[in-house]
């Protein structure tokens, strides 16, 4: 009986028999426990060993890194929700690895460290976001400086004149209207240093 006359049921049960499968890459014989999983073969397995088809891979992003990075991107932005839910997983899988990862990147980012400490204190202190406080004040001109920020066409930031993270609080009288210059040279400094 050849395997184009077979039924489905047929080739089922044979399909149960077979253990091993040779790699159309390598040439190796293998058990089908080393092939990735394909419904359009008859087997229902890839025809290249899960190590050819992992190394024909890492060619090809070598080959177009550029390639890659859009389409994980963009792989991404389709499914942020599955994406954050893997990223959940594998913490708790390898927390060690983790936490390694971490320490490592908070070395090697000490500023973006920083940025993110203070906004976590922020919202522990129920800051709202600067971005979202601009219709709160409705003064144009620099707190700090006086520079008439209509005229020039200046980026309108609010600033704390007591920083938050210095135990500032989140009130209005708090907030004022300053210029990008100044609010980004004062940062997180005490007002009377």
């Amino acid at each position: 009986m050849t395997c184009s006359k077979m039924t489905s049921s047929e080739h089922t049960q044979l399909t149960l028999f077979i253990t091993h499968k040779i790699c159309t890459q390598c040439g190796h014989t293998k058990p089908l426990t080393d092939y990735y999983n394909e419904k359009r073969s008859r087997d229902g397995r890839r025809g290249k060993c899960k190590n050819c088809h992992c190394a024909s891979r890492r060619a090809q992003y070598a080959a177009n890194p550029e390639r890659d990075r859009a389409s994980r991107r963009a792989r991404y932005a389709a499914n942020p929700e599955r994406d954050r839910a893997r990223k959940r997983a594998w913490q708790k899988a390898n927390p060690e690895r983790h936490s390694a990862n971490s320490r490592a990147w908070e070395k090697a980012n000490p500023e973006k460290k920083r940025a993110i400490q203070h906004r976590r204190r922020a919202r522990k202190h129920c800051a709202v976001p600067q971005r979202w406080q601009v219709h709160d004040i409705i003064l144009f001109c620099c707190y700090w400086c006086g520079a008439n920020l209509r005229a020039y066409g200046a980026t309108t930031h609010i600033d704390h004149v007591m920083p938050i993270s210095l135990g500032g609080s989140d009130t209005p009288n708090n907030r004022v209207n300053t210029c990008a210059t100044c609010n980004l040279t004062k940062g997180s400094t005490h007002p009377l240093v």
